[in-house]
């Protein structure tokens, strides 16, 4: 009997030792196990399985809590700021036309004209001083400049127009449409671009679904909505989506090209 009880009390104190043990490793962990699952993406885009829409569309603002970063400067919420405003504008102009609302619609429009105005100097000031900022550092990667610059390149060649044809409905709309649809890549690529890039590699096609499918697969839908409401497709949506299909290659040609990569450290370092 008394073996017996040393016998039991041995494991108890053996059991007791291996759990204090693994608790004393665990603590000494810094591995991403640590990090919560949204900030694992942020760190790691290996670790996107199972992750939610809204934690992919806060890996931004995650990887910052998780890595200890520093502030965003002022101009990038400002940038924020500017862009949402853009999204609430344009709702606000879509409800009034639905309104009836037609004159007052065309007296806010204004204010369309210079937020847009302001997205397309915010735009690549934002671009070029972020990426001024994390040059040298881990996070930089100045080749993905070209995608930054035409973003707002794209937006400005179908907003302009969108306003000059403002007295033609259907052509104007489909403009500002196709224009705001374009600028969304980042927040889709945010989304589920890991899983695209996953499935197509890392090259042109590649890049192709992690930076822009999701944008791409709406600008389909409205030419979808054209033929089968209409019966075809407006001249401004062919020749808009034809400029949007040539600007994402020239993107990212440039981003794959290894003599760009230079080129544009050299731009970003000019900044400051």
């Amino acid at each position: 009997m008394i073996c017996r009880k040393r016998s039991a009390a041995g494991d108890v104190v053996s059991i007791v030792t291996a759990h204090h043990n693994l608790t004393r490793r665990r603590k000494r962990v810094t591995s991403l196990e640590t990090v919560p699952s949204c900030h694992r993406a942020a760190i790691n885009p290996s670790h996107n399985d199972g992750i939610g829409a809204e934690e992919r569309c806060a890996a931004g603002v995650a990887r910052h809590f998780a890595q200890s970063q520093p502030a965003y400067p002022l101009i990038v919420h400002i940038h924020a700021a500017v862009f949402v405003g853009w999204l609430v504008l344009l709702t606000t102009q879509v409800l009034l036309i639905r309104a009836g609302q037609v004159r007052l619609h065309r007296t806010l429009g204004v204010a369309g004209i210079v937020t847009a105005g302001l997205m397309i100097v915010l735009g690549p000031a934002t671009a070029l001083l972020v990426q001024h900022l994390q040059l040298g550092t881990p996070r930089s990667d100045p080749a993905f400049l070209s995608v930054q610059l035409s973003d707002i390149l794209a937006f400005a060649v179908l907003i302009i127009p969108a306003f000059v044809y403002r007295n033609q409905p259907a052509t104007h709309k489909r403009l500002i449409l196709l224009a705001t649809l374009y600028i969304s890549d980042a927040g889709f690529s945010r989304w589920f671009g890991g899983t695209a890039q996953a499935a197509w590699g890392d090259g042109f096609w590649g890049q192709v679904g992690q930076l822009y499918l999701g944008n791409d697969l709406l600008i389909l839908g409205l030419g979808a909505y054209d033929l089968i409401t209409r019966g075809r497709l407006l001249p401004a949506y062919v020749a808009g989506t034809a400029g949007i299909a040539t600007i994402e290659a020239v993107a990212i040609s440039l981003y794959l090209n290894p003599l760009w990569k230079p080129i544009a450290a050299s731009i970003i370092a000019r900044i400051g």
